[in-house]
């Protein structure tokens, strides 16, 4: 058991002491200290590595025809295709490639930041996906993002219930 006494006079002849456990307050010191460590070593490799995962999914094929939001939108996109020479379509794979999970270590835990340089993205998986994605079957990144949230969330706080006991 580690122990403090403070000794003080108060008075002339009287001597105030107190002797104290600091153990209680050097374990809160140290997990509060290393809970960002934890957190990095515990949690994110853990969500974030099934959330890479998950992003880095492609659905099938798409089924033809294909649902254009509008006859603009299918002429501009075969335009740009017979443009780049990839009549029919084939898919590059860096869109999903792009993908990129890191992690910032705090004292409080951490932050994770998810990430796709592809400025396409938001027609694909944003939050303006496109008909005929959504019927191919691309998930929705905000969806996959938010329930990798809350599920390292629960960890978190399980976590420092587990090294943080009061």
């Amino acid at each position: 058991m580690a122990k403090k006494t403070i000794r003080k006079q108060i008075a002339p002849g009287i001597v105030l002491e107190i002797t104290t456990d600091t153990k209680v307050f050097d374990d809160v010191k140290y997990h509060v200290t290393h809970a960002g460590a934890r957190f990095n070593a515990r949690i994110r490799p853990t969500i974030g590595n099934q959330l890479l995962v998950k992003l880095q999914t492609e659905p099938g094929k798409p089924s033809y025809p294909l649902r254009w939001a509008s006859e603009r939108q299918r002429r501009f996109v075969m335009a740009k295709l017979r443009r780049e020479k990839n009549l029919p379509y084939r898919r590059t794979h860096k869109f999903v490639r792009g993908w990129k999970i890191t992690h910032t270590a705090t004292v409080s835990g951490g932050m994770i930041v998810v990430s796709n340089p592809w400025d396409k993205e938001i027609y694909v998986t944003g939050t303006q996906q496109q008909p005929f994605h959504a019927d191919t079957g691309w998930y929705k990144s905000r969806d996959l993002i938010a329930a990798a949230a809350i599920k390292a969330e629960g960890q978190a706080i399980k976590l420092w219930g587990d090294v943080a006991p009061l």
